[in-house]
């Protein structure tokens, strides 16, 4: 499988998949809204889960992070919270389908600035990629979280601009 990270300088931990478990059931669940994506700063087409771009658009997406009644969870900051300067969110690549084998993967730039997530990158390639619920949920795990996100995956189709 490639890795393509694009942080310069700075050393990045991608959760491997077989720590997707490490994320406890007695943390605090959120849900993403006001959800948007941009390609190249223009609403991406699709709607739902599934989204479309060209080969290394800068993707751009932004959500709030609320609970079940709607409150945006203003606490979540990284500064304040000491979570590391530089996050990344996972995004994979897969062939086959949703179960398939994931060939690539990249980073994309993420910060969480009082309950707002921000999360920006390129794709390189054609093809389906995915942000996978529990890879972030891992990946916040990762950082000392005491929470995590519930919503379904975010698929982002990419064709040859």
């Amino acid at each position: 499988m490639k890795r393509h990270i694009t942080q310069s300088g700075v050393n990045i931990r991608i959760p491997d998949s077989s720590n997707l478990n490490a994320v406890a059931d007695s943390i605090n669940t959120y849900f993403s809204a006001s959800e948007q994506v941009l390609a190249n700063g223009e609403i991406a087409s699709g709607s739902g889960n599934r989204f479309y771009a060209d080969i290394n658009d800068v993707i751009h997406l932004s959500s709030n992070i609320e609970d079940a009644d709607g409150n945006i969870q203003t606490y979540i900051d990284q500064a304040s919270l000491n979570y590391p300067e530089t996050l990344i969110m996972p995004v994979v690549k897969i062939a086959g389908g949703h179960n398939g084998v994931v060939v690539d993967e990249v980073a994309f730039k993420t910060t969480f600035i009082n309950g707002a997530m921000t999360s920006t990158g390129k794709l390189p390639e054609a093809g389906v990629w995915y942000i996978h619920t529990e890879r972030m949920n891992a990946a916040l795990a990762s950082i000392g979280a005491d929470w995590k996100i519930d919503r379904p995956n975010i698929i982002i189709g990419v064709t040859a601009a």
